[in-house]
């Protein structure tokens, strides 16, 4: 989810730049916009493995207007990351590429008010190791579904103050993994066939999901400089193979089923050559899944092992540097905390058994990061970052818990 959260924001100020551009053009034709924001990186954690590729997002909109003013929409995004944490499946990704595309129509109702729907679908490259062929990912996935998105186009003056609400809803499968599950269970027939007569045949995809979506988004300046946003997401995933078990180690008739909430708000200053900026955020994760391990001296039975809540802050400060002001160079310096808990999973130990005490993280951040542009649309790019993640859970053998992050990467930026 995050990272179309992350892309639904971008695109989001992409359609509302592309909306002025048909209010001010009345014939029909192309109105390509593009906007990259593509490095190469190199990230190491302490003490394990260093990785590099490619990070960032590039958009591609070749929209074409209609003589009627509405407009057609294909879509092209890229999303790529190192290290990428997704706590909601328990997975720690070492490099994910996320390729989108989106076809999608758009029309207005008024001067104000728009509507879009779109088709989409995306395909993600992952890698956990080295050693595991990014094509063949273990987690690779695939997305098929739909979107529909309407917008006023709210104005303070000159300056953009939109409203939207968006519906989505999406099919994702994990071919890969579900290939393993399978087979996982032909082999576990052949040792021991009680376990899977007592699974019934079930649980050979326990990844694949449906999705769907609700997110409403809001701007508003609170003064000349002073701009302040907001949104709200609610989502929901049923899964199509996963089934929780009972507190008697049992494979229940449910299926596992999960609801998310997430709340974010943001506000950004201007000081002459200085922005100063505040984003927090709110999470809930809801989930009937449970978890029974027979091996386990305490607490064998954890009800709701995915549900968790997380708070976060991030302030930031972009300066203008006072040289070549007529390209604009500017170096942005952010920090970020967030804290995490789990209502019903309890801490382990290195060795993986359950103690007293609920599991808590924590994580912090440090990015820093300029943009030298060549021309208007070109920039020069480079930063560094640093991402400490810490938890009373000292158990990784699946999912890394304690560990520092170390970034450094150099590209280009285009908006066109």
């Amino acid at each position: 989810m995050r990272t179309y959260r992350r892309l639904t924001g971008v695109l989001l100020v992409i359609l509302t730049v592309a909306a002025e551009g048909d209010a001010g053009a009345a014939e029909k034709g192309f109105v390509p916009v593009l906007q990259a924001d593509l490095r190469g990186a190199v990230a190491a954690v302490r003490h394990g493995k260093t990785t590099g590729g490619a990070v960032g997002s590039v958009l591609v909109l070749p929209a074409y207007r209609l003589a009627s003013g509405d407009t057609i929409l294909p879509i092209y995004i890229f999303d790529g990351s190192l290290y990428d944490k997704v706590v909601e499946e328990a997975i720690f990704y070492q490099m994910k590429q996320v390729h989108a595309l989106s076809l999608g129509y758009k029309h207005r109702f008024g001067a104000a008010l728009s509507g879009k729907v779109a088709a989409e679908g995306a395909y993600a490259f992952t890698r956990e190791s080295r050693n595991e062929n990014f094509r063949k990912g273990l987690y690779n996935y695939r997305d098929v579904g739909g979107r529909a998105v309407v917008s006023l186009d709210r104005r303070d003056g000159d300056r953009p103050a939109p409203l939207s609400v968006s519906l989505r809803g999406y099919d994702r499968r994990y071919p890969n993994y579900a290939s393993l599950a399978a087979r996982g269970q032909a082999l576990l027939e052949k040792t021991n066939p009680a376990a899977v007569t007592a699974i019934a045949g079930r649980e050979k995809k326990p990844k694949d999901y449906q999705g769907a979506e609700l997110s409403l988004d809001a701007v508003q300046w609170l003064g000349e400089k002073i701009r302040a946003q907001a949104s709200y997401d609610v989502g929901a995933r049923r899964y199509r193979d996963r089934y929780p078990r009972t507190d008697q180690g049992l494979i229940s008739d449910r299926k596992r089923f999960d609801q998310m909430h997430r709340l974010s708000a943001g506000v950004a200053a201007g000081f002459g050559d200085f922005v100063i900026g505040l984003d927090a955020g709110g999470l809930l994760n809801l989930s009937n899944d449970s978890i029974y391990d027979p091996a386990q001296v305490l607490h064998a039975f954890l009800p709701h092992y995915f549900q968790f809540w997380s708070v976060s802050v991030s302030p930031s400060i972009l300066w203008a540097l006072p040289v070549a002001r007529a390209l604009k160079p500017r170096v942005r310096l952010s920090v970020g905390g967030l804290v995490r808990g789990y209502p019903y999973r309890f801490r382990q130990d290195s060795g993986g058994a359950y103690l007293d005490g609920k599991q808590r993280d924590q994580e912090m951040s440090v990015d820093l990061r300029g943009w030298y542009p060549f021309v208007k649309w070109l920039s020069a790019t480079a930063g560094m970052s640093v991402r400490v993640d810490r938890s009373n859970n000292k158990f990784e053998q699946f999912l890394k818990n304690n560990y520092e992050l170390f970034v450094v990467n150099a590209g280009v930026t285009i908006t066109y």
